[in-house]
């Protein structure tokens, strides 16, 4: 069985809040009702560790279970299994951290495991005080997300709070069920900037059970559903359990096989906790487990530009991305990955040059890295270290002659990766068929092909249809475009023609051609967007867990996928 995200919501319905819109407010709890969800939660961490189901556990009750040592006990027994993941509640905060956290750490819990939801409630609750315990929180290296419902009379509290936050904390909004129309755009852009997913819980979700992540909700009676909304029952976890000892092992799969969990009664996936695991939930940051609301951002992140960036048919980036890309840049490095020129890429992102750290162009073509070779030059424009008299290389040594890079000790020219260049006078790196350049601190490299062909193909422009367009960088040409006439608006070439037209216009082997609507983008063979990419993550020392990708098309897919 694989990782999943896993839900409990135990027989617990008491809490020591008094929130107006909630029906378990300030509902006192029985002795013999707090043991019976006592014990329904240590059977089911029982029946965890038992099946070593993996992956991460959000307690999701309908009162405050947090405030209980149990529920701090059973976690930390389950954060001991090695298959899991993460363990983590819901809470409204009001535990004393000091005292559960010792509870936590007395059985052994697992620190580093551990997920906090806290709901900040203004009617009981001043921001202060809660942000008191989310630094607290803080200070003891608690992984843990807030947020609040978004109700726009409470607006000013809730940006209270948000400053009082360390800025790593994530603060989230969700929308209210209860406001009875729809958000003004100033509401909507208020929240927004506590919040920048708020839009996603204004999203519709129509329920489809075909998109559902890998996500099982489990009752204090074992009965299991897919999410904390549905009404479709697949199974019971306890049953589960019983014929594990007695058949050897049967997993969840085949026992929700013996159910249609095909069909949702649900028209919307209409909360958080229902669309976060969906296949088409634009979440990215917070999974693998987004249930816990906790983003976990790469070092890097690439973007195409057309149909990402920048919607189809537009010339450049909408306010709304570009403040998104904003926010985010002071979280990660953020990069392009695009077939785009470098000129026009340039031209579409305009409003956000300066965020943009570097990328990959024209299909992998063209790539480049500002402010490369930070904290390690003095002189930028120059490569040269003043006070040494020397030009140090990123990584590998110091270079004595500034103007060739040659290192006269030893009598080489070295690259930033591990070799030498081959050509001194014009950078290019033979092995790769690269030609680098480092100036004003940008690394930009560009990977030529022969054109040797280009004066033919130029001479049936006319006869064909189309017209050509060369992206150069000095004398190295990266890029040919040859944009065909549309046979109607709105329609593409058809592939048996695109195939006519390769064989005929006689593109060498050595060369390689996408297609893109009717532009036919000429490029080195061996050339893409993910190969551009490896470039960047091998002289900027990123592993393939500190990258993300983000595009929209066919030729995205490769660099995504590796990515993802």
């Amino acid at each position: 069985m694989g990782k999943r995200q896993w839900y409990f919501r135990g027989s617990l319905k008491s809490c020591n809040y008094s929130c107006s819109y909630c029906p378990f407010a300030k509902r006192t709890g029985t002795k013999k009702s707090i043991q019976k969800d006592q014990q329904a939660f240590f059977h089911f961490i029982d029946q965890m560790i038992q099946q070593q189901n993996g992956g991460a556990l959000l307690v999701v009750p309908y009162g405050e279970a947090l405030i209980h040592p149990y529920y701090w006990e059973g976690l930390a027994a389950l954060s001991k299994s090695p298959a899991m993941d993460a363990v983590g509640a819901q809470s409204n905060f009001s535990f004393s951290a000091e005292q559960m956290l010792a509870v936590y750490r007395t059985h052994g819990g697992v620190l580093e495991k551990l997920r906090l939801w806290g709901t900040f409630h203004p009617e009981m609750v001043t921001a202060e005080r809660f942000a008191q315990q989310c630094r607290f929180l803080t200070e003891q290296g608690i992984s843990y997300c807030v947020g609040a419902v978004g109700v726009p009379e409470q607006l000013e509290q809730i940006r209270a709070l948000r400053e009082m936050l360390p800025d790593s904390v994530y603060l989230w909004i969700n929308k209210m069920d209860g406001l009875k129309r729809r958000y003004t755009d100033g509401e909507i852009a208020a929240f927004t900037k506590i919040d920048p997913y708020f839009r996603q819980e204004l999203k519709h979700y129509r329920a489809d059970p075909a998109v559902c992540g890998d996500s099982r909700f489990v009752e204090a009676d074992g009965t299991m559903g897919r999410c904390n909304i549905s009404r479709q029952k697949i199974g019971n976890f306890y049953e589960e359990s019983g014929r594990n000892r007695k058949e050897g092992h049967l997993d969840c799969e085949q026992l929700e096989s013996r159910h249609d969990s095909r069909y949702c009664s649900r028209k919307e996936c209409s909360c958080y906790l229902a669309y976060c695991s969906r296949e088409d939930a634009v979440i990215p940051f917070f999974r693998p487990y987004p249930a816990f609301r906790i983003p976990v951002y790469p070092k890097a992140v690439f973007f195409d530009i057309d149909g990402t960036l920048v919607p189809k048919g537009e010339k450049q980036i909408p306010k709304e991305t570009a403040d998104g890309l904003a926010r985010l840049a002071r979280r990660c490095e953020i990069y392009l990955a695009t077939s785009l020129p470098l000129e026009i890429a340039q031209r579409k992102i305009a409003p956000v040059g300066h965020l943009i750290r570097g990328g990959v162009f024209a299909n992998g073509a063209r790539w480049q890295v500002k402010n490369y070779g930070d904290g390690c030059l003095d002189d930028c424009s120059d490569g040269r270290n003043a006070s040494h008299g020397q030009v140090k290389s990123y990584r590998d040594g110091c270079l004595d002659d500034c103007s060739s890079g040659r290192n006269a000790s030893h009598g080489q020219v070295k690259s930033y990766r591990d070799g030498c260049l081959d050509d001194c006078s014009s950078g290019r790196n033979a092995s790769h068929g690269q030609v680098k350049s480092h100036r004003d601190g940008c690394l930009d490299v560009v990977v030529p092909m022969d054109a040797e062909w280009l004066a033919d193909v130029k001479g049936m422009q006319r006869a064909l249809g189309f017209a050509v367009h060369v992206y150069r960088k000095r004398t190295d040409i990266y890029k040919v475009t040859l944009s065909f006439r549309r046979l109607r608006q709105g329609m593409e070439m058809p592939e048996h023609k695109r195939k006519e037209l390769a064989q005929e216009l006689k593109i060498p082997d050595s060369c390689q051609a996408l297609w893109e609507g009717n532009c036919m983008q000429i490029t080195k063979r061996g050339t893409g967007k993910l190969a551009g990419i490896l470039e960047i993550c091998r002289v900027m020392g990123y592993r393939r867990e500190d990258v993300m990708a983000f595009g929209d098309s066919l030729n995205d897919r490769e660099m995504v996928e590796y990515f993802s």
